[in-house]
């Protein structure tokens, strides 16, 4: 009967298999395999680990001289302690991501905040953003921080630097899904955001 041929059908099905067979090696690794971990068992503590990445906003941005003239849309980089989940580093430029764009998020990293913030008429104390020190990691995504300039960082500040697979955001999940939320607020109250 039908019944039992689905039975032993599902029986002897291999479905890792046949994902993999309909959808390919990569899908299935980015969205069909089982998660035996997550992030925040790689870092032991706070300071540990950190995720970095860079991102064009959806959001256009004019000029301060002429509101009519659009200059670009910005590109973000965020730098996120894994363990804490807190910002350590953040910058905003009008350049794509480039090595010179993450050596600016890096100098934000390990800035005193208290007087970062002031630089832009924002007072806080040392306790609301508690992080200006350097991680014992790095996880990026074969980007910014791949190369020559690297190896400096490498070397001179003791830092290893971890960058993932290709296609492979799901590794630095913690970035990505920030990056998500910030579009999801800002495009409902900012004028300049693009709807999809």
């Amino acid at each position: 009967t039908f019944r039992q041929y689905y039975y032993w059908f599902k029986k002897n099905e291999n479905t890792e298999l046949d994902i993999k067979m309909r959808k390919g090696e990569k899908e299935f690794e980015l969205k069909h395999r089982s998660l035996s971990s997550n992030s925040t068992m790689e870092a032991p503590g706070p300071g540990f680990r950190f995720q970095i990445d860079a991102t064009v906003a959806d959001l256009y941005i004019v000029s301060e001289v002429d509101r009519s003239k659009i200059i670009g849309r910005p590109t973000v980089y965020i730098i996120i302690d894994v363990f804490s989940r807190m910002i350590t580093g953040c910058y905003v430029g009008l350049e794509s991501p480039s090595w010179n764009g993450a050596m600016m998020v890096l100098d934000s990293m390990v800035a005193d905040k208290v007087e970062l913030c002031r630089k832009y008429n924002i007072q806080i104390e040392a306790e609301d953003w508690p992080c200006c020190f350097l991680p014992k990691v790095i996880i990026a995504d074969r980007g910014e921080l791949e190369g020559y300039g690297v190896g400096n960082l490498i070397n001179n500040l003791n830092i290893t630097i971890e960058n993932t697979s290709p296609y492979r955001g799901d590794y630095k999940g913690i970035v990505e899904r920030f990056f998500r939320t910030v579009n999801d607020r800002i495009e409902s109250f900012l004028p300049g955001a693009i709807m999809k």
